[in-house]
């Protein structure tokens, strides 16, 4: 199959009763066909040119200019395929084309839509599905309708660059869900789930022909979409790996994977007690569990509710199994000031992450917080530089190793025992600025360190 990459026309068919007037349409109605290039009969629709255009990124538009409504295959709509094998979801004959029927309660704009606003979730897709309430919701959906209102409600605090990449992620994912108002398609709340889910990192990478990647806009604008998504979805397993399609997009971006000054990454070593002997295989929903248990449990301890701090937690690698059965996981903690990234929620001041870090190194220490919970034991914690934090120091390395503060005292006090107390306050008042300028213990132009505290718990 060849993948659509220049405008392509919609054909006229041949042999076909074309219900589809130029004019008036109607929109939605479905015909089987057989075009050239195609191995097979496949669906089209009736749709108009606006929405081909927009589903299309304006690479496709009906053949004939002046016509406003024409037929759009499924092969192109569904998979962006121009020839080559007409798959089963697309594919149709005489008699599939007489045991189907169009859905008559939604309104005909549902089947063709602008997607320049945010209804059209609610007001169709869920309408024909109902994929909500107990056992019939579809989280992705959700995704997809709050990245929409995210634009729609804040789309002024984002760069010009940025509004326009947010105005393409909100077309492109919700057209990728178009496709199941198609009086043909059959499908089920999970399967809506799973194409959600699969088109993400396509719309968040680059969404449309013509369009910005997200690499090519302002990483407030990154941040400020994901943590404002963050506190606004609800906390679920589907939600989670929605909100880490938009991480990891959003790291591919940062050079060296270094973290923004606005941000604090820290990393638990977690040990999980376990009751079977059995193999023990992850599913993204374990990964999801034991994310949520750390935050939690650290953001209770913490306080970070009540003082304005967004948090996230994500699995890093493939847990190890221990010879006792156990399960050892590295969980990543991102946290940040809501006032910083939020858009929802401007009450909160800002807040001093390093000072927060600091803070829960002199309780681990203290061991003020317990390093038990839930089955889980907290055996490591560091702090990092670098989102690829992988190769952490040593125990004994961090306990012998002296930091750069470490180093320049030494150095304040043998000159202050050689030259003099006036010397020993100068140098010192220099020591300390330096030191708090630079927080970190290696230059931001090496990329090979990134651990700045490990800790035994």
């Amino acid at each position: 199959m060849t993948p659509l990459g220049t405008v392509l026309f919609i054909a006229g068919f041949s042999k076909v009763l074309c219900i589809c007037d130029r004019n008036n349409g109607p929109v939605g109605e479905p015909e089987c066909v057989r075009l050239n290039g195609y191995n097979g009969k496949q669906w089209a629709t009736c749709l108009t040119d606006d929405y081909i255009q927009s589903n299309s990124f304006g690479t496709i538009k009906c053949e004939d200019r002046q016509t406003k409504y024409c037929y759009y295959q499924c092969m192109v709509e569904l998979h962006g395929m121009n020839d080559g094998l007409v798959t089963q979801d697309c594919s149709c004959n005489e008699l599939t084309k007489h045991n189907i029927s169009i859905q008559t309660d939604l309104p005909s704009w549902c089947l063709s839509p602008s997607l320049d606003d945010c209804r059209w979730i609610g007001e169709c897709l869920q309408k024909r599905y109902r994929c909500t309430g107990y056992l019939g919701k579809s989280d992705a959906m959700e995704f997809t309708q709050k990245v929409c209102q995210a634009y729609s409600f804040h789309y002024q605090r984002f760069s010009l660059e940025g509004g326009k990449w947010l105005n393409g992620v909100r077309k492109c994912l919700q057209s990728k869900l178009v496709p199941f108002l198609r009086p043909w398609m059959k499908a089920t709340c999970n399967t809506i789930n799973l194409r959600a889910l699969q088109s993400q990192y396509q719309c968040l990478n680059v969404p449309g022909i013509g369009l910005s990647s997200i690499c090519n806009i302002t990483s407030e604008d990154r941040w400020s979409l994901f943590w404002t998504l963050h506190e606004i979805i609800e906390d679920n397993a589907i939600n989670y790996y929605s909100l880490f399609n938009l991480l990891t997009a959003i790291l591919s971006c940062e050079k060296h994977m270094y973290k923004p000054d606005t941000l604090e990454l820290m990393k638990y070593q977690v040990n999980q007690k376990r009751f079977f002997s059995n193999m023990f295989e992850p599913t993204e929903y374990d990964k999801y569990d034991i994310s949520k248990k750390v935050t939690k449990f650290i953001s209770r301890e913490m306080k970070w509710q009540e003082t304005g701090i967004s948090y996230y937690a994500f699995v890093e690698g493939l847990p190890v199994q221990t010879m006792t059965n156990n399960v050892i996981w590295n969980v990543s903690i991102i946290i940040t000031s809501k006032s910083k990234y939020d858009f929802n929620d401007q009450k909160f001041v800002p807040q001093n992450l390093s000072e927060e870090v600091r803070q829960i190194l002199e309780r681990i220490q203290r061991k003020d917080i317990p390093n038990t919970t839930n089955r889980l034991t907290f055996e490591y914690f560091y702090v990092c530089e670098s989102f690829n934090c992988s190769q952490p120091l040593k125990s004994e390395e961090i306990y012998n190793q002296k930091t750069s503060a470490e180093s320049i005292a030494t150095a304040v006090t043998y000159l202050a025992y050689v030259g003099g107390i006036v010397i020993l306050i100068i140098i010192a008042g220099v020591a300390i600025k330096r030191f708090n300028t630079n927080r970190l213990s290696q230059n931001r132009n090496q990329t090979n360190f990134i651990v700045i505290t490990r800790v035994k718990i």
